[in-house]
């Protein structure tokens, strides 16, 4: 189900899908979190390997806004906005993810267990 956070004004979407420590998907150009992480299989994957999937459409893709101004597309509103969707979701520790080079790397993923976490 689709989740919404405010990045600067702007309402963007997410899949929040799991427990466990966060692991942050962050998709390509021209794509969304569907296309990238949802659709390959890649949500069950991390969720079966003990992570908290939180998957971003960033500002002008998938379902979250489009705004019309260059400005907003900076890279600092962009990085800013996966730190402000950590944020919205209280996340104290997390991991980053960018696109999969191939979907074949699954594989190394499927066999990982839930890192322990040092409190």
């Amino acid at each position: 189900m689709t989740k919404y956070f405010d990045a600067e004004g702007w309402r963007l979407a997410y899949d929040d899908v799991g427990e466990g420590e966060p692991i942050v998907l962050l998709h390509g150009f021209a794509a969304d979190r569907r296309l990238n992480w949802k659709l390959p299989g890649w949500y069950d994957v991390l969720v079966n390997a003990g992570y908290r999937v939180l998957a971003l459409d960033a500002r002008g893709h998938g379902q979250s806004a489009r705004p019309s101004d260059v400005e907003a597309y900076r890279p600092a509103g962009i990085a800013g906005d996966a730190i402000r969707l950590i944020t919205s979701c209280s996340a104290v520790t997390y991991k980053f993810v960018e696109t999969p080079a191939a979907d074949e790397n699954k594989d190394a993923v499927k066999g990982a267990k839930k890192p322990a976490v040092k409190k």
